[in-house]
């Protein structure tokens, strides 16, 4: 990692112009978050990868897309095309500190069964390409995607679990039963959520459907089973948002939702939050239940006298140097087919997972979004929901800053005008304030916008006009 560092910073020693601090590429046709992603070190970002789907001009058989490096400051440090099928599909693109991975997946019809195919390449930081291989496995949608292992390789998130290393040499694989995702990948070990759907439970008195999660916990090396640790008891269903691990002291921090067992429905009220510390063998070390009944009883009964039926979902859970907590998240409320958004609410806890304060930040306006295609039997994890894609939440990113003193959340604003966009930027500052920046980049109907973490006190806002074919991509210093 230190030697694409070096890299980064020699090349700008060779520009003349500091001030420039943007891109514009006009020849392509999309751009997807997922196809982006940050280089970073000591949790700050020295560079950015792209991929882009090129604008064609001829009938060609494949389709091109631009694969690109850029600095810190935006500027190009390398590219390469890669070709594919006309009916591929990007699935998503990885750096693990020596090798970048991408992943591409297609429906193949030609065998017995419909089976999904899946396309690994891999590059060094140059953009050589060291391995491609290719697999099929039980079709999984959407589900699918690569994961880095710092430095040495890559898993494969599919029906099938493979650990790949940077040539794309398979060392293992892993028969799943029921849907996963990543939680943390290290030298030494993977941590997964296994998340079993459609189960009931055995108890007679309880029919309810509810979804089963257990953290399992392999050996990165061989694939082994090392820890199953179940998130449910017999009274509470336990929801991770998110999962810290502490590679020093190898535990792990599993920070969530709990939620009683018939209530388990899309945007239901959760009956608190909770915290677990679990040590690698899957021992619960520590266990807090925060229950808006006891611990949030105050802040409920101030809340109601202005909102009914007031719920939160909360988008990521951040932990400074000083062992602070924070949980980002909104206010909303839903009818039967709408979904309305409120304010920002941020809950700063201490170490020990005990309430301190809980911060309020309002909007400009409230928006209500349609739910059509959400009904109460779904999974009530809102996680994929609240990104800027689907719209659900105005909730954008939020990154750890100042070496982990302090740390930014990005929001959408919404404005009165349909002409223009504002975005909200929340700086917590080493000086343990806060500050608000709201930021309106030019806008129309036909241009995308997509704001994305950036160096120390800078957002990156990347623009594409789909009339005019062009993505421009800027640096936006936060004024705080």
């Amino acid at each position: 990692m230190q030697r694409i560092v070096i890299l980064l910073l020699v090349y700008c020693a060779f520009i003349i112009s500091t001030s420039a601090q943007n891109l514009s590429t006009l020849n392509t046709i999309t751009v997807r978050i997922a196809n982006s992603g940050r280089i970073m070190y000591n949790n700050e970002v020295k560079g950015y990868y792209s991929l882009y789907l090129l604008d064609s001009t001829k009938k060609e058989p494949l389709k091109t897309y631009l694969f690109l490096i850029q600095d810190e400051n935006l500027r190009k440090l390398d590219s390469v095309e890669i070709k594919q099928e006309k009916d591929i599909r990007l699935q998503s693109i990885v750096f693990n500190g020596q090798a970048f991975g991408v992943l591409f997946s297609k429906i193949d019809f030609t065998g017995p069964k419909i089976m999904e195919k899946h396309i690994l390449l891999s590059y060094d930081r140059n953009l050589k390409q060291l391995g491609k291989t290719e697999k099929k496995d039980r079709v999984y949608f959407n589900k699918v995607k690569l994961v880095s292992i710092p430095n040495e390789g890559f898993i494969l998130y599919a029906h099938m679990t493979t650990k790949y290393t940077n040539q794309l040499h398979q060392q293992w694989e892993y028969n799943r039963e029921y849907s996963w995702e990543n939680t943390f990948a290290d030298s030494k070990y993977l941590g997964s959520l296994q998340i079993r759907e459609d189960a009931y439970t055995t108890e007679k008195k309880d029919t309810s459907k509810f979804y089963r999660n257990t953290l399992i916990v392999q050996d990165i090396t061989t694939g082994n089973l090392l820890a199953s640790v179940p998130l449910w008891d017999k009274t509470y269903y336990m929801e991770p948002n998110k999962v810290i691990y502490d590679s020093l002291n190898h535990s792990m921090d599993v920070f969530g939702d709990l939620y009683t067992k018939n209530t388990l429905y899309v945007f239901s009220q959760n009956t608190g939050l909770f915290h677990l510390k679990i040590d690698i063998s899957g021992k619960i070390l520590r266990r807090d239940f925060n229950l808006w009944t006891t611990a949030f009883q105050g802040f409920f009964n101030e809340k109601a006298k202005t909102k009914q039926g007031i719920n939160f979902f909360f988008h990521d859970i951040l932990q400074t140097k000083d062992g602070t907590i924070f949980l980002i998240g909104e206010e909303h409320s839903r009818t039967f087919s709408r979904l309305v958004a409120y304010d920002i609410v941020i809950f700063e806890l201490d170490s020990t997972f005990t309430l301190k304060e809980i911060h309020t930040f309002a909007k400009t306006k409230q928006r209500k979004r349609t739910t059509d295609g959400l009904n109460n039997s779904m999974h009530h994890r809102l996680k994929s929901l609240s990104s800027s894609k689907n719209g659900y939440f105005d909730y954008r990113f939020s990154q750890l800053t100042d070496k982990g003193n302090g740390f930014i959340a990005a929001f959408l604003d919404p404005l009165e005008s349909k002409d223009k966009i504002q975005f909200m930027i929340l700086v917590y500052t080493p000086e343990k304030n806060f500050g608000i920046d709201r930021i309106t980049p030019n806008y129309t109907s036909a241009i995308k916008t997509v704001i994305e973490e950036a160096k120390s006190g800078y957002i990156k806002i990347s623009q594409y006009d789909s009339k005019k074919k062009k993505l421009d991509m800027q640096l936006v210093k936060i004024n705080i």
